[in-house]
């Protein structure tokens, strides 16, 4: 029971105190009201209150890291040749809080699925909030050949349960698939979910590249580019087993960095040719055949 004396329970929410506001309500529409202004617990109004970071582009930091994950991937055989698209207004989410709740519950059964079927978790995946679909996240993921039709029931499953109307499931959850070999598509995909790169050139590649057609980072590092909108949680996530910390913890030493290497040379096979990956492939090879 309350410990506030002589409280009414019939108190619209307009005229309670904030030790009130979450004490029982006679009228289910004030509580309604109460849910949707200041939100349905304590716990929920208190996270409303906390500072939103709010971000309109991915910072070079962020594409560079991605860029480093990826030729770290291709050094252990792996291709992030999947692109996973969910929209979250689909599955009836629209608050960031919501919305990353889900994302974190979806990466958990992803990454549990790919161990599962013994691959390695490698993924990462960008937050992007458009103006027709609203808060949409891109994964790019490591999908071999050889699971490729238990993959195909993984999405159906996952989609189902996240999506609040049959009608919508192809548009909520929908994916591009590529072979597992195909370092193209891999590029492609990175150049695509890049788009939102900060545009803003430093000042030294300025000085370096006076006559660019077009002074942007994203036609200097060959990355695609458009509005993205504005973003209200951290727009990149990595897989932890290609953050820095996993890179360390390997040995690995990174050839170059995206900004580091001739063009030609920056979107090419490169790493997917070491003696480690070619290792890993054919061990990957033979345990499909076996």
């Amino acid at each position: 029971m309350s410990d506030v004396p002589d409280f009414d329970p019939w108190m619209p929410w307009g005229g309670r105190t904030l030790e009130e506001m979450w004490l029982p309500f006679a009228d289910p529409n004030e509580r309604r009201m109460r849910d949707i202004v200041l939100g349905a617990t304590p716990e929920i109004f208190e996270r409303s209150l906390r500072k939103l970071v709010i971000t309109r582009y991915i910072t070079r930091g962020q594409c560079a890291n991605v860029y480093d994950a990826i030729l770290f991937a291709n050094y252990f055989g792996s291709t992030l040749n999947v692109m996973i698209t969910v929209v979250w207004k689909y599955a009836g989410l629209y608050f960031e809080d919501d919305i990353c709740a889900a994302y974190e519950g979806l990466i958990d059964r992803l990454r549990k699925f790919l161990e599962y079927h013994g691959c390695p978790p490698h993924y990462y995946a960008v937050f992007e909030n458009g103006a027709k679909e609203g808060y949409h996240t891109h994964i790019a993921v490591h999908m071999p050949d050889r699971i490729r039709a238990e993959f195909k029931e993984w999405r159906a499953k996952n989609a189902a349960r996240l999506c609040v109307d049959p009608q919508t499931i192809s548009r909520q959850m929908h994916v591009h698939m590529r072979r597992d070999n195909h370092i193209r598509s891999q590029w492609a995909i990175f150049k695509y979910l890049m788009k939102g790169l900060d545009p803003r050139l430093r000042r030294w590649e300025l000085k370096m590249n006076p006559h660019l057609p077009r002074k942007t980072a994203n036609y200097y590092l060959g990355v695609k580019q458009r509005d993205t909108g504005r973003v209200a949680m951290s727009r990149v996530h990595i897989a932890r087993g290609l953050q820095p910390a996993a890179r360390r913890k390997a040995g690995y030493e990174r050839p170059y960095g995206i900004d580091e290497v001739p063009f030609e040379r920056r979107y090419s096979d490169y790493m997917y040719r070491s003696p480690l990956a070619i290792e890993t492939a054919r061990a990957l090879q033979a345990l499909t055949l076996i």
